[in-house]
């Protein structure tokens, strides 16, 4: 850069020459970058690591905002593709997008944000693009579960590759789902050797195939790895590749049944039938949310799904629901799938029938809502003796000693289980009435130690959760159950009180 002294009156002016466009991006690149990491540092979180796959795709999503939208942009479809592009696999980078002016209104925008770090994150990317006066900042941030070996994402159609990838402690049982052009989907077991998962994949068909590498925690199922590879076709960058897609899959409510039964199969779990009430429940608030411009699990009235299936007459043991926006109801199903709490609802064993709904927004988006649900009949005929035999199941999986039911625990429980309905509150100590574990020691003469576990379920077996049940020290428990309706938690609902005691000492 040259620098010019020109004379003004009698000051001496240092005038410095406009910064060429490419300056503008790598000077607002490196400020916006230094103040993302101190943003970082004061959360006290650990500093993630800039990832260069990762700055590429910022930089293409960056572009995609000024050429577009940032919602385009940041959309799940077009993420997937731009890091996938760069070589990248995190699935679901979460992305945050200023858009302004190159005077300095964009970065300052940027800086403003307090809002970086309050997520764990263990690398990112940050990318600028410019059009003519306009800016666009782009942050990606993920926290990889996985480390994956080089990878082609542009093959010839038969190409055959191994995909290897090292998971990071705590996970295994890693599977590969292959999702072919046509929307079939392949499960690819992958083996271990020398600390690392590996699975061989075919590319026979000509179009671009979804490869994902799901692993297994103690939180259940996680997606560790999400990329496109494009098999026999021109790799197009940007904006005209996520629009050339989309238009090929549009979908519809049959093609997301079809898509979610192809996952649950895979999974060897039985197909969803479509059900008429949650059918209409699931369209007439996908509509609802389209018109009054609100996208939530929770309407502004407060109410969930559950109180929405009640309000239907749908009695239920079990109820789940997925939302997704996108421009496409494939679209929107596919940030629904690779999610890793929808993914769990959708892959729920439970699960038995199901309601698609669909909507469009005053911007063309599609609204899907998706309700999972299994009938109330399929409950059973004794409750009580399915919540002792959820309790029994569940030591036995852990290894534990079964747990003896005390008839008079038993209904010491029931009669709190009673009093905390009618206070509409799931406590352990309520007003008016004795304490509980005082009393399980007056009724159990030998009891050491006693605790209390108050909670309002959907059904019986979801007492397995309950958190004293894999407490080595208790011998002995007496189970409240009774179902009823709250103004707070809905109807139908099985208030449960477990009174466990222990009547030995353990180290």
């Amino acid at each position: 850069m040259t620098w010019a002294f020109v004379a003004v009156g009698t000051w001496v002016v240092l005038a410095v020459p406009p910064m060429a466009p490419a300056d503008i991006t790598a000077h607002t690149e490196q400020a916006a970058l230094r103040h993302l990491l101190e943003r970082f540092e004061v959360t006290g979180r650990r500093t993630p690591q800039v990832d260069p796959a990762l700055n590429e795709a910022a930089r293409s999503a960056a572009t995609t905002a000024l050429a577009s939208s940032a919602d385009e942009a940041a959309d799940i479809y077009s993420l997937t593709a731009a890091v996938s592009q760069a070589g990248g696999f995190d699935p679901l980078p979460r992305a945050m997008i200023v858009k302004g002016t190159v005077n300095g209104e964009t970065l300052s925008a940027f800086t403003e944000r307090q809002d970086f770090g309050a997520d764990p994150t263990s690398h990112l990317g940050l990318g600028v693009a410019r059009a003519g006066d306009a800016l666009a900042i782009c942050v990606l941030m993920a926290q990889r579960r996985a480390e994956l070996l080089p990878f082609a994402r542009q093959v010839a159609p038969g190409t055959k590759q191994t995909l290897c990838a090292t998971l990071e402690p705590g996970l295994g049982k890693a599977e590969t789902f292959l999702t072919r052009p046509a929307g079939t989907v392949e499960r690819v077991p992958m083996t271990e050797t020398a600390g690392r998962v590996c699975a061989p994949l075919t590319f026979p068909l000509a179009g671009r195939h979804t490869v994902e590498i799901l692993a297994r925690g103690a939180e259940g199922p996680v997606v560790v790895a999400l990329f496109f590879v494009d098999a026999g076709q021109a790799q197009v960058s940007g904006l005209e590749n996520v629009r050339r897609n989309r238009r090929e899959v549009p979908g519809t409510a049959t093609d997301v049944l079809a898509r979610i039964n192809a996952l649950r199969g895979s999974f060897s779990l039985l197909p969803l039938k479509t059900q008429p009430v949650l059918t209409q429940v699931a369209n007439a608030y996908a509509a609802r949310m389209a018109k009054d411009r609100f996208f939530a699990h929770v309407d502004p009235q407060g109410r969930d799904v559950r109180q929405r299936l009640d309000e239907a007459e749908y009695a239920y043991q079990h109820a789940a629901e997925n939302l997704g926006l996108a421009e496409t109801p494939l679209q929107a199903h596919f940030g629904i799938e690779h999610s890793p709490g929808h993914r769990s609802a959708l892959l729920d064993e439970r699960a038995r029938e199901l309601g698609i709904g669909l909507a469009t927004d005053e911007q063309g988006q599609t609204v899907l809502v998706e309700i999972m649900a299994a009938p109330a009949e399929a409950t059973g005929a004794d409750p009580l003796q399915a919540a002792y035999t959820a309790l029994e199941n569940t030591r036995r999986q852990h290894h534990l000693a079964p747990l003896i039911r005390e008839p008079t625990l038993e209904r010491l429980a029931l009669g709190h289980a009673q009093a905390a309905l009618k206070a509409d509150q799931p406590k352990g100590s309520l007003p008016g009435t004795p304490q509980l574990h005082e009393r399980a020691f007056e009724l159990v003469s030998d009891a050491r130690s006693a605790a209390v576990d108050v909670y309002v379920a959907e059904t019986p077996a979801e007492i397995s959760q309950s958190k004293n049940v894999l407490n080595a020290a208790y011998d002995r428990v007496g189970v409240g159950l009774l179902k009823g309706n709250s103004q707070t938690y809905g109807k139908n609902r099985y208030w449960m009180v477990v009174l466990f005691v222990s009547t030995r000492d353990v180290p």
